[in-house]
């Protein structure tokens, strides 16, 4: 009985060609590639991305590595297999015995096949030597397509180890010109900064010479000015002294226009009441006293509140409207009697106390305001009283006063001991015609300042009385007392108005005016010196002057009797 033998399946062995298809296949992991040696185109593993040589040296070595690690594997997977295909003949092999039978004759021992298994045998025998064939072309397919696959691997990675190094030479050429642009940027950069540092410098250059071009000019015009002003100096000073040897005044121009106007209506006033003046019959006379006296009483009841220099002021100017209406010489007395009890309350009271100036001064210049005949008048009684407050200062000259009487006369002083038709006496004290002459500077000063609306005489006048003042009068003791009086009632109201002129004026004052009365060596004129500096030097005109706000009233407030 014959033992069905099974024909050996054919075994697809992992790295091994199959019968159906004798090519030779390799997978193997890297990174997720694959390598066909099949396929024509680049393996995946050896596939780099062109950032960096770096990055490309990376994968290549990576790749390598896996070469090796597939050719290992390759060789193991080759020997199981083989093994694998001979355990099979084996199996095969002793399968195809088993329907054999053993005879033993006389001790020995023989097999015994029958044909069938005889035939298979020799079949199994002739498969397993053509199996062996197989395997051994196998063996050599192996081995070849080990060396294609080293070959190409070496290709590949000489391939890729050149453009790896294509690539870092790129890099390094891309390196180097971009350093050279940077450089050349730079030098650009250079280049421009030191042409515009040049352009500069060439620019300062023309602009000093510029500079110095109009500074040369300008000390040229400033040296013509210097001299024409110097000739104009020279010519005014020779004109001042001709005009003081001829009148034994120093002024300016612009003081004798203006005391020229106000002389001039004094004179008509005078003039238009002279009948009332000379008149010797006694209704006349009464008349006079009577104007003399109710004017005066309204003037000494004056004090420093709103109120009172309202009423006060409403009352003189009711007379005058009252004298008006009786005629005009009458009306011309009243004007000369007014400004005569405004001059002698201001000599009486006002050096003893200089705030009483501006109650005064609202008073008059409240009725100068609403009677504007008596302003002129006023200021022509006034510049008789005090040639300064025009301002002029009488300098003795024999050539124009007949004696020193009459230069003290012209000058304001007041005479003692005089006979009963005003003539002889002595001159008063030049302490005292100091403090009078203080006094009615600071009166005046307090008119141009007054706080009225109405007034026409403001401070304007006291811009032009100070300017004619420091151009046009010695620098001695009494000039220095007059500067200290105005400017301790006017300066305060100056300061706001005119700012930063006032204050150049301050400074021509400090720099041109006390130096030279420091070396005026007149007995009293350093003390003036020091008053008018510490004014200067304090800032006094930023503080409003001591009875400038009047109150509105005041129960307490001091009537003034008497003049």
């Amino acid at each position: 009985m014959g033992t069905q033998v099974r024909t050996p399946t054919p075994v697809k062995v992992y790295g091994l060609p199959t019968e159906s298809n004798g090519s030779f296949k390799v997978s193997y992991v890297d990174d997720d590639s694959e390598f066909d040696s099949e396929s024509d185109g680049e393996s995946p593993v050896h596939r780099t991305t062109p950032s960096t040589s770096g990055r490309r040296l990376s994968a290549l070595r990576r790749s390598d590595v896996a070469a090796r690690h597939l050719e290992q594997r390759m060789q193991e997977e080759a020997k199981a297999s083989t093994a694998q295909l001979l355990a099979t003949l084996d199996a095969e092999w002793e399968s195809a015995a088993v329907g054999t039978e053993e005879v033993r004759l006389g001790g020995s021992s023989r097999i015994v096949v029958d044909a069938a298994t005889q035939e298979q045998l020799q079949a199994l025998r002739k498969r397993r030597e053509m199996r062996d064939r197989r395997l051994k072309g196998l063996e050599t397919a192996l081995e070849s397509e080990h060396k294609q696959f080293d070959a190409a691997l070496a290709q590949k990675i000489k391939r890729q180890e050149e453009e790896a190094e294509a690539a870092s030479m790129a890099a390094a050429r891309a390196a180097a010109e971009a350093q050279k642009r940077e450089e050349e940027t730079e030098a650009a950069k250079e280049r421009a900064r030191l042409e515009k540092l040049k352009e500069e410098e060439n620019k300062k250059v023309e602009e000093e010479s510029k500079q110095k071009a109009e500074a040369a000019a300008a000390r040229a015009r400033a040296e013509e000015k210097d001299k024409a002003d110097a000739k104009r100096q020279a010519d005014s000073e020779a004109q001042d002294r001709t005009a003081v040897q001829q009148t034994g005044l120093r002024w300016g121009p612009p003081a004798q226009e203006f005391d020229s106007a106000c002389s001039s209506a004094l004179t008509k006033i005078r003039q238009a009441a002279e009948s009332i003046l000379s008149a010797g019959d006694s209704s006349t006379k009464k008349t006079r006293r009577n104007i003399d006296r109710k004017l005066g009483t309204y003037i000494a009841q004056i004090s420093a509140t709103q109120e009172q220099v309202v009423r006060k002021a409403g009352e003189i100017i009711s007379s005058l409207e009252a004298l008006k209406r009786e005629g005009q010489a009458l009306y011309s007395f009243g004007i000369l009697s007014l400004c005569k009890r405004f001059i002698s309350q201001v000599a009486a009271q006002v050096p003893q106390l200089p705030s009483f100036a501006f109650p005064v001064a609202e008073v008059a210049a409240e009725v100068c305001s609403r009677c504007p005949d008596v302003l002129l008048p006023l200021l022509g009684t006034l510049h008789e009283a005090c040639p300064l407050t025009v301002p002029k200062l009488p300098v003795y000259m024999k050539s124009v006063y007949k004696s020193e009487a009459e230069f003290y006369r012209a000058s304001g002083y007041r005479f003692l001991d005089t006979a009963d038709d005003g003539t002889g006496g002595r001159p008063e004290a030049t302490d005292d015609y100091l403090r009078r002459l203080k006094g009615f500077v600071a009166f005046y000063g307090a008119f141009t300042q007054v706080t009225n609306p109405r007034s026409t005489h403001g401070l304007d006048f006291a811009w032009m009385w100070l300017s004619r003042a420091l151009n046009y009068l010695p620098c001695n003791r009494v000039v220095a007392s007059a500067l200290h009086a105005f400017l301790s009632s006017a300066g305060y109201a100056m300061g706001i108005r005119f700012g930063r002129q006032f204050q150049k004026l301050m400074s021509l004052i400090q720099t041109d005016v006390l130096p030279k009365l420091q070396t005026c060596k007149e007995d009293g004129a350093e003390a003036a010196r020091m008053r008018l500096e510490a004014y200067i030097v304090r800032q006094e005109w930023r503080n409003p002057p001591e009875g400038r706000s009047l109150p509105r009233t005041d129960a307490s407030s001091l009537t003034i009797h008497g003049y």
